[in-house]
């Protein structure tokens, strides 16, 4: 009985290791899924930002109306 039963806590700790390594996985890929989203996110809004230096903002409402009215 004491074998079966080391034997059995042996596969529970195995199950537990490699949750372990699933969450670790999970969480570096959220991490690097999350950093470029912020990234995406900044180069969006400097983006934005230049076209309105550059063109001002009623020219960008002029021209967005004329994309989507043709």
């Amino acid at each position: 009985m004491t074998a079966a039963l080391a034997k059995s806590k042996i596969h529970t700790s195995q199950q537990e290791v490699a949750g372990v390594a699933a969450s670790a996985a999970t969480k570096s890929s959220m991490t690097i899924m999350a950093g470029a989203a912020a990234f995406i996110g900044i180069w969006s809004v400097a983006c934005f930002a230049a076209a309105v230096l550059s063109h001002g903002p009623l020219a960008m409402i002029k021209g967005l109306f004329g994309a989507l009215l043709g």
